[in-house]
């Protein structure tokens, strides 16, 4: 959700961005950042975030060029050219970056904005976009209830009985998660979530189709996707 989320996880776009390489892309330590993400030269990309911040960048526009640049490391697993090792080490980048530049903050213990509820569905334990999902969302004023990887269905339902999220959000990389990701929602349309939360699914193998055959709500690939859902759903 994004997710996160690398590629897997709601994190990194695949091959539906790649024609948008340049997107974001308006001067050179734009052009710098996005092509030492793709490279995975986490080094440079951490020294063109600073720069750019010192030079007055918002945030969101950094956070996208992060998404484009990890879009990109997609597109290159999805042509076989990168390995899912490739995500690992490109979600930690985007984290690190997180919280190299103070992103990352814990929940507040009010005047949050609302309630999310995210987790890695059942049998799948990659969580690095997951967590980057979960950073931004922080840094926007959400509460955030991480469940964590591998989590049940019933898991799911409990937490959202308890905690009455504006959304739910299921991630996960692996070709299997989309059929936990749809036993999942159907637990949770079961027990009635679907009437109070907006049912949000993320990672690399999500599209609208696995959208429709889950019956879940939306469908994220990249943090900035993600977290505009859930910005969405605030009244």
């Amino acid at each position: 959700m994004v997710f996160l989320t690398c590629q897997y996880d709601f994190g990194i776009i695949g091959k539906n961005n790649q024609k948008g390489r340049a997107a974001f892309v308006e001067n050179d330590l734009h052009t710098r950042l996005v092509n030492a993400m793709e490279a995975l030269d986490e080094d440079t990309v951490l020294a063109c975030a600073g720069q750019l911040l010192e030079q007055g960048c918002d945030k969101y526009t950094l956070f996208r060029l992060l998404d484009q640049g990890s879009s990109r490391v997609g597109y290159k697993f999805e042509q076989g050219e990168y390995f899912l090792a490739d995500l690992i080490v490109a979600g930690g980048i985007y984290s690190n970056v997180l919280s190299a530049f103070h992103f990352c903050q814990t929940d507040r213990s009010d005047n949050y904005i609302g309630t999310v509820l995210i987790g890695v569905v059942r049998s799948d334990i990659h969580d690095i976009g997951k967590d980057i999902i979960v950073s931004l969302l922080r840094t926007e004023g959400f509460r955030v209830i991480d469940l964590g990887v591998d989590v049940e269905p019933e898991k799911f339902v409990a937490a959202a009985l308890q905690y009455k999220p504006l959304v739910v959000a299921m991630s996960g990389v692996l070709a299997y998660s989309v059929i936990e990701m749809g036993n999942t929602i159907q637990a949770l349309r079961k027990a009635g979530v679907g009437d109070f939360a907006s049912l949000l699914i993320g990672g690399v193998v999500t599209d609208e189709s696995s959208r429709a055959a889950t019956g879940a709500d939306a469908f994220a690939r990249a943090p900035m996707e993600t977290l505009n859902y859930c910005l969405s759903k605030v009244k």
